[in-house]
């Protein structure tokens, strides 16, 4: 039961890590995608006032499923945890944290530009895919 877990816990969590990177370039997850920074916000920010910044929910509850298996991760996030099973990588603490920060702050850039509210160009009788925006013929 607990490999299953633990299992689940590296689909789920790694699904939500490329959803959280690329969701914001689909129009049709995109208010889907803000809810999910938010969650993740509110975690490593708001949780992280108390836990320490950066904290994730996630990862707490798969680090403790690993060690209910016997497994002692030498790891202090998921990315460095990635990284070794993944790759056979060692990543430093601060570098998976500043690539982490990083990432998440290009994500939100792009994501600001997907949801930012367009207007046609060229003002009025302005023709976007082929329809004209001014109301008129």
């Amino acid at each position: 039961m607990l490999f299953a877990l633990d299992v689940v816990f590296f689909v789920l969590h790694s699904a939500l890590i490329v959803f959280n990177m690329v969701g914001w370039a689909f129009r049709r997850t995109r208010k889907w995608h803000l809810v999910s920074l938010g969650l993740t916000a509110a975690s490593w920010f708001v949780m992280g006032y108390w836990k320490g910044w950066g904290y994730c929910l996630c990862t707490d509850w798969h680090f403790m499923v690993r060690r209910a298996r016997g497994i002692e991760d030498v790891e202090f996030n998921y990315i460095q945890l990635l990284a070794r099973v993944l790759a056979g990588w060692n990543m430093s603490q601060p570098l998976a944290e500043a690539l982490a920060l990083t990432t998440f702050a290009a994500i939100l850039a792009c994501t600001a530009w997907a949801n930012w509210p367009r207007r046609p160009v060229g003002g009025e009788g302005a023709r976007v895919e082929g329809v004209n925006v001014s109301g008129g013929g």
